[in-house]
């Protein structure tokens, strides 16, 4: 769970790795999905602290619509850090799940915890 500003650097920097990106940002035409977790991590950020309603608003928003775009119905608070998704389609987390660091998801439908 993300409760603080150093909490969600280091969340989003596991995606990263996770990830295997080099960049500091993604690309505006590509990284779909390292997009759609950067949003995951801030709307987790935003509605854990409650601190700024329109960021929160504003977050939860682009993490429901590329959410739809992509196929994947991830709720918050779910997954710690280490998030890797591997393909566009459906995925559907139930949000009573607690998934723990490192989830490497491939395309198989299978998933594996490190």
């Amino acid at each position: 769970m993300i409760k603080n500003k150093t909490d969600l650097k280091e969340y989003m920097e596991k995606d990263k790795i996770a990830l295997e990106k080099k960049r500091k940002r993604p690309r505006i035409f590509e990284d779909e999905i390292w997009r759609f977790e950067i949003y995951l991590r801030k709307h987790e950020y935003y509605l854990n602290t409650g601190k700024n309603k329109i960021a929160l608003l504003y977050y939860k928003m682009r993490h429901h619509n590329l959410g739809v775009k992509l196929g994947f119905t991830i709720p918050c608070n779910v997954f710690k850090g280490g998030l890797r998704i591997n393909h566009y389609g459906y995925i559907v987390v139930n949000d009573n799940a607690r998934i723990g660091e490192i989830l490497r998801y491939p395309s198989r439908g299978k998933y594996r915890c490190k």
